[in-house]
């Protein structure tokens, strides 16, 4: 993969930027990450990105990109750097009366960028709106004012590496799980790179914090998952939008890092749906999970009920409902949102782990919706047709069905064994 589509992605993103500066963690040697050869590569690239700015990078900064990129890529961080030295204008020229009018900004824009090029073009409406004001502050008279401490926002990328260039080796890193234990991935390799160019684009456009909280750190995914969707829909990728969603639900309990559990919020009102609550589920789900598995079988730990998705998906997913008919998610000391998110994982479970039917409609009725009023969508007991035949298909759900449709579930067990291959065959094709 060439990882242009990810560039364009995180560019297209990443709004009022100064420089993009790019490290190839394909070229840092993992075995001896502060070697000279490391270090040389990586000042170079600091070095002439940021010649403007600086002209040392001491070996610290150095050593901490390298770890960086060599602990998580793709990746991007926002810094702002001092800009040396001062710009000085004619506040006279400024319209006092109409202070941030365009004509204001683009001469503090013109002047910055004749000090260092691109530096007025980087700079937000805010930034050159503080500076006219201070402007417009000078003494009457003056001819003369000097812009001081300035800064200069500088975006620093790690592309891909070897390990997550592809559209497999992506949706494991998002899901948690095993690429060949998931469903085929929707998309190409290049969509795929582009979305995640697209989220990790959105992280450039805030300074990153240093040590953010677990809420602070979902609400910063989310808003990437959500600049990622966009780009999706808007391009007619509604497949890999799904998936997205449903891998960044399973990875709440297949990653031991609650940090990207986005996916619940996804599916709602975003970023003002991470609350406190949303937090608390995310980091109590795995744990809750995997026990109520553990427990039911004698398996003995957490890890050993995270093992049974390799061998029998199908066991796993159906004791996580069963623990939640029964109540388990609602114990004392648990999230009021934790039940919401078990039932978001078992229908992303259902419809992304490979062998696993789809979810289970509520009964049969059909429903069909007007997206932006021209495209239609159908759904049959709240799931997707394909995944409504898929389900009745299979003998393990229609126990389940039942409760929900009486008539539907008649069908599916009485059905002569022709038919039910029949059945059978319609909902493998349609899935």
């Amino acid at each position: 993969m060439s990882g242009a589509d990810f560039d364009n992605g995180v560019r297209h993103t990443a709004s009022n930027v100064f420089k993009f500066i790019e490290i190839d963690p394909k070229l840092l040697n993992p075995r001896d990450p502060h070697s000279h050869e490391n270090r040389d590569y990586v000042r170079e690239v600091l070095e002439d990105g940021l010649a403007d700015l600086v002209k040392f990078v001491p070996d610290a900064e150095v050593n901490r990109v390298i770890d960086a990129a060599l602990a998580s890529s793709p990746f991007v961080e926002r810094r702002m750097l001092n800009v040396p030295g001062s710009v000085t204008i004619d506040p006279t020229r400024l319209d006092a009366r109409n202070a941030h009018s365009p004509v204001n900004r683009d001469f503090i824009r013109g002047a910055l960028n004749d000090y260092i090029t691109l530096l007025g073009t980087s700079m937000t409406d805010a930034q050159l709106d503080s500076i006219i004001d201070k402007a417009l502050r000078a003494p009457s008279g003056s001819t003369s004012y000097e812009i001081k401490n300035l800064s200069a926002s500088v975006v620093l990328v790690t592309t891909q590496s070897a390990t997550a260039d592809s559209k497999n080796e992506l949706a494991s890193i998002a899901s948690g799980i095993r690429a060949g234990r998931l469903k085929t991935v929707p998309g190409t390799d290049a969509i795929w790179d582009r979305l995640t160019g697209e989220h990790e684009g959105e992280h450039g456009n805030r300074e990153t914090l240093n040590s953010p909280t677990l809420r602070e750190s979902i609400i910063e995914e989310t808003r990437g998952d959500l600049q990622a969707l966009k780009w999706l829909r808007d391009n007619g990728h509604t497949k890999v939008a799904q998936a997205l969603i449903d891998y960044r639900v399973l990875t709440a309990v297949h990653s031991p890092n609650p940090g990207h559990a986005t996916g619940v919020a996804l599916t709602g009102g975003g970023v003002s749906d991470v609350t406190t609550d949303y937090v608390q589920a995310a980091q109590q789900m795995r744990s809750a999970i995997l026990q109520a598995v553990s427990n039911e079988h004698g398996l003995g730990s957490e890890r050993n009920a995270l093992r049974m998705v390799e061998y029998n998906p199908g066991r796993f997913i159906r004791t996580v409902e069963r623990a939640l008919d029964r109540g388990e998610f609602r114990a004392a000391g648990m999230s009021p949102d934790l039940e919401d998110h078990v039932k978001a994982y078992i229908q992303a479970f259902r419809r992304q782990v490979d062998g696993i039917t789809p979810p289970v409609p509520s009964g049969a009725r059909a429903s069909v919706d007007l997206e932006n009023g021209t495209t239609s969508t159908l759904t049959i007991g709240g799931v997707t047709a394909p995944e409504f035949f898929a389900s009745i298909a299979d003998q393990a759900s229609v126990q389940t069905v039942s409760h929900n449709d009486s008539a539907i579930a008649e069908t599916a067990l009485n059905a002569s064994g022709e038919l039910s291959d029949q059945v059978r065959a319609v909902g493998m094709k349609v899935a």
